[in-house]
């Protein structure tokens, strides 16, 4: 389980600081700072995050596990920006990502779970998921546009108008 569990925290932080903390910066900082850009941004770099396990079909997953991962993975990685966004916080969002990725995978890799994909499981995830969804949308158009200057402004600016 500890080795389990740092293999988790591992993931969530290495995907964090890649997808979050440099992708998602540098497609901001490429966008204008309205509320589009902001969208369009957490938007690609989600995709390119979701889009990235298709090399899941190169270690043996099936194409329609590894489909549905695509598609969560971008759903997930929209939240995990949002969260990251309206905190500032990375750290947040890589606590999440590995709690994520350790208490659903647990029971399938440790454990004798075998189904993941029964009735019950699938429509209250599906619900969960629109609950979800809906409120991360919400935060987003909430965010303020000037405190995402500070996430995606250079750091050489930055040093050079502090002088």
């Amino acid at each position: 389980i500890y080795i389990f569990l740092l293999e988790c925290i591992s993931i969530g932080f290495f995907e964090e600081i890649i997808f979050r903390g440099v992708i998602l910066i540098v497609v901001l900082q490429r966008l204008p700072n309205t509320r589009k850009g902001l969208f369009i941004g957490v938007v690609l770099s989600s995709a390119i995050f979701g889009f990235i396990h298709i090399f899941n079909l190169f270690a043996g997953a099936s194409f329609g596990s590894t489909a549905l991962q695509i598609g969560y993975s971008f759903l997930m990685g929209m939240m995990w920006a949002v969260i990251y966004l309206k905190t500032r916080n990375i750290w947040l969002s890589v606590l999440l990502h590995a709690s994520y990725n350790f208490f659903g995978l647990v029971l399938f890799t440790l454990g004798t779970v075998t189904n993941r994909y029964d009735t019950v499981t699938v429509v209250s995830t599906l619900i969960l998921g629109v609950i979800v969804a809906l409120y991360i949308v919400y935060l987003l158009f909430r965010i303020d546009l000037e405190k995402i200057k500070t996430l995606t402004t250079p750091i050489a600016t930055t040093l050079n108008e502090s002088k």
